[in-house]
């Protein structure tokens, strides 16, 4: 065997010299000690007349995990599918000022799919589709919400809760304050669970 010039050729044995114990004794606490950089959640503020984020998908698209998406007073005549994140989405001046309207009544306005973190949906006006708000393998707390004139699903008109997968961790669904009225639905037109 050719040993490099400047390398040591130790004897063979199965465990490492005791000097690389004590480097390895000593740089594993240290390793384990350092400073881990927290991420900051975002807020992404959407209005209307901005240029950044005219519609409410438009920020859920530029999102993260745990970021919020603030929505200023207007009608945003849209479809939104939050997949894969949670997110907490908040009208600025409540549902009185903001509202959600689908743009074809066979969609749904809002749809939340597919998160492990808790999303917050509060303070909108949900009107014109064919369920208000759509929740599937999702944590999510709805609150101070108007949930109306939604029509046409089979289930659920203004909110339909669902479990797809049967997880061993179930979502959490809290759902408060909301006015939940005028929906239709050939079974549980204000909401299904």
């Amino acid at each position: 065997m050719v040993v490099s010039p400047g390398l040591r050729r130790f004897p063979s044995r199965t465990t490492p010299p005791v000097a690389s114990l004590l480097l390895i004794g000593v740089l594993a606490p240290a390793t384990l000690l350092a400073p881990v950089r927290a991420v900051r959640a975002r807020t992404f503020i959407v209005s209307p007349d901005s240029e950044t984020f005219p519609t409410i998908q438009s920020a859920v698209d530029s999102a993260a995990d745990q970021d919020t998406i603030l929505v200023r007073s207007g009608t945003y005549v849209e479809s939104v599918r939050i997949y894969g994140k949670s997110l907490h989405l908040l009208s600025e001046d409540g549902p009185g000022f903001t509202g959600l309207t689908s743009p074809d009544p066979g969609k749904v306005c809002l749809v939340l799919s597919g998160t492990t973190g808790l999303s917050t949906i509060r303070g909108f006006r949900v009107s014109g589709g064919i369920v208000g708000i759509y929740v599937a393998d999702a944590s999510v707390e709805v609150s101070n919400n108007i949930i109306s004139n939604n029509q046409g699903s089979p289930t659920g008109g203004g909110i339909s809760l669902r479990t797809l997968s049967y997880d061993v961790n179930p979502p959490h669904w809290e759902i408060t304050g909301n006015f939940i009225h005028d929906n239709d639905a050939v079974y549980q037109g204000g909401g299904y669970m």
